[in-house]
């Protein structure tokens, strides 16, 4: 019989799927099957999940959090079940061994659930809540009911007798374990099954009191945890867009141009797959590069950017995997910081965005017409710029990273937004057809 069954509830995490498959699938346990409940996932989430051997997906279409526990321990084979988010990631590759190694601490236990530790790109509310609940020492619980899903592991025989509220929509594994301990079992916290969790689990927190509780615990022995590979900034798998329009056709040295964008984005590693969408049937690429043709998508004239490359996105998925992020790159800018791409992947990881560009911060006035024709300052008062902060301008086409989930809606700027600042001074030249321009901060 199956010793373990891993379930895993899911609902639109494209985003953190791939993440949480990797690390579940590369324990060191030896006899152990994973199962995905999807709630209706309206993203990759299902695709990507079915792309890893052997892990089982079931549907479900009316969800509670019981219900889709429930639906998972049914269709498993575990004399033991560990359930995690699919947000979650867990830190090492002994998780599941501790997990069920706390079955060991005390007599009757029917429940075991770990630390949860938060991300780097997790909010200060994030890491005040999960630092301050999930704290460093193992523990038996007699008559405290906490308990969490997010990483547990219960048992199967008395999952029989008492199975999760379908009723409840929220805090099911508290009520489960109310109901097993009135019943004389143990709840056992072992701290050292831990798993990265990018929520918090109390988002009503005050802000500002748990930056206070961030800058402390930021300071404090974080037991040496390392960041799962997966979600490394150097992990990160990058489809580049590169648009040629009609107006590019004219540039005596689109060729060059070209060569020289393509060598840019060899930073992302010479095997990522590049993608030219341009006019015509045909264009001569140099080697490393795909052309696809802008007549063979469903989109006109009157398209705009963010249509054409969402449905470059549902093309390219087609034939390929499905990539963390798309990199829209115009073919007009010539000029970047070196590792500017891996910035825009790393200030992507750091805080979980879903769009990064580049900008470069000013603190001149900024002025425009109102709907009267006059003109209105829309710049903070005048100030002295230690005591200000600056407006940025954006340079989207120096290379505008969008998460997947993100582009295939047809979304390039939206949800959570991040920046690499550029350098103050620096010039960015953008070449046209009809000459070049060139952008340069106010010192």
């Amino acid at each position: 019989m199956t010793a373990v069954s891993v379930v895993i509830r899911a609902r639109n995490e494209e985003k953190w799927i791939r993440h949480c498959l990797d690390a579940v699938l590369s324990q060191t346990h030896r006899n152990f099957e994973v199962i995905v409940v999807d709630n209706s996932s309206q993203d990759k989430t299902v695709e990507i999940a079915k792309r890893f051997a052997g892990v089982t997906v079931i549907p479900m279409a009316e969800y509670t959090p019981g219900k889709a526990l429930n639906e998972g321990v049914k269709k498993s084979q575990g004399e033991r079940i560990a359930f995690i988010s699919a947000h979650c990631i867990p830190t090492d590759k002994s998780w599941l061994e501790k997990l069920e190694a706390g079955f060991l601490e005390a007599d009757s236990v029917a429940g075991v659930y770990g630390r949860q530790w938060p991300m780097a790109s997790s909010s200060p509310t994030t890491v005040s809540d999960l630092t301050n609940i999930f704290g460093p020492e193992s523990r038996v619980q007699k008559k405290d009911p906490f308990f969490h899903n997010a990483n547990s592991m219960i048992v199967r025989s008395i999952w029989e007798d008492e199975k999760f509220d379908e009723s409840a929509k929220n805090l099911e594994d508290r009520l489960w374990a109310q109901r097993v301990m009135d019943r004389g079992y143990s709840i056992v916290y072992e701290a050292s099954a831990g798993v990265f969790h990018h929520d918090g689990l109390h988002r009503d927190s005050d802000p500002k009191r748990a930056l206070g509780h961030v800058q402390v615990i930021n300071g404090m022995d974080r037991a040496n945890i390392e960041i799962p590979v997966s979600i490394r900034p150097e992990s990160a798998s990058v489809a580049p867009i590169i648009t040629l329009l009609p107006r590019h056709m004219g540039i005596p040295n689109l060729q060059e141009m070209l060569r020289k964008t393509l060598e840019d984005l060899e930073e992302l590693g010479p095997s990522t797959q590049k993608i030219v969408v341009g006019p015509g049937e045909n264009f001569d690429l140099p080697q490393g590069a795909e052309f696809l043709s802008r007549d063979t998508l469903p989109i006109d004239e009157s398209s705009s950017l963010e249509e054409l490359l969402g449905q470059v996105a549902l093309r390219f998925e087609m034939t390929s995997d499905v990539p963390d992020f798309y990199l829209y790159v115009n073919l007009e800018y010539q000029s970047r910081p070196a590792g500017f791409f891996g910035q825009l992947i790393g200030t992507a990881r750091e805080g979980a965005f879903d769009s990064v560009f580049g900008a470069t911060g000013e603190f001149a006035h900024i002025w425009a017409e109102d709907s009267a024709g006059r003109l209105r300052n829309i710049s903070p008062e005048i100030k002295s710029r230690s005591f200000s902060s600056p407006v940025y301008r954006a340079h989207y086409g120096m290379g505008t990273l969008v998460a997947a989930s993100a582009l295939r809606s047809g979304i390039v700027l939206g949800g959570s937004v991040g920046i690499v600042s550029l350098p103050e001074g620096m010039q960015t030249l953008r070449i046209r057809g009809e000459g070049f321009e060139v952008s340069r901060t106010s010192k």
